[in-house]
């Protein structure tokens, strides 16, 4: 199984606080090289070294606070991407969010496949880091 994050220049994280999603689908086995983010402090430190990276988000666990987070990230660090994961999430209700000032640059529904993550994660390195 190829491990997509080897070959990635940017960092990814998933934000945990508030939600058990990434560790009850046990994420870091897939991804071992992703940094889990469990408090409001770590984020500010990821955001604030200003370096190029993807943020992954469990949209379910608290819609308004992703809301916030994504707002925030997308005014101040545009060099953060981020990727919202919602369970059973429609094209519909994902081309609507991408309309609306929380709008994510990528979008999933879980479930998911390992590869359509590396997938999104691939688009947004590229959008990133020009090869």
């Amino acid at each position: 199984q190829s491990n997509i994050l080897n070959e990635i220049k940017c960092p990814l994280y998933y934000l945990e606080f508030k939600t058990d999603f990434f560790s009850k689908i046990d994420f870091s086995k897939n991804f071992q090289t992703a940094t889990s983010i469990a408090d409001i402090n770590h984020l500010n430190t990821v955001l604030t070294k200003k370096e190029p990276s993807i943020l992954l988000i469990y949209y379910n666990s608290s819609p308004k606070l992703s809301n916030q987070v994504i707002l925030q990230i997308k005014e101040k660090f545009p060099e953060i991407k981020i990727i919202i994961i919602a369970k059973n999430l429609s094209t519909e209700k994902a081309k609507l969010h991408a309309q609306s000032k929380y709008a994510a640059h990528e979008y999933i529904s879980y479930p998911f496949l390992t590869e359509n993550l590396e997938q999104k994660i691939n688009i947004l390195k590229k959008i990133m880091i020009p090869e």
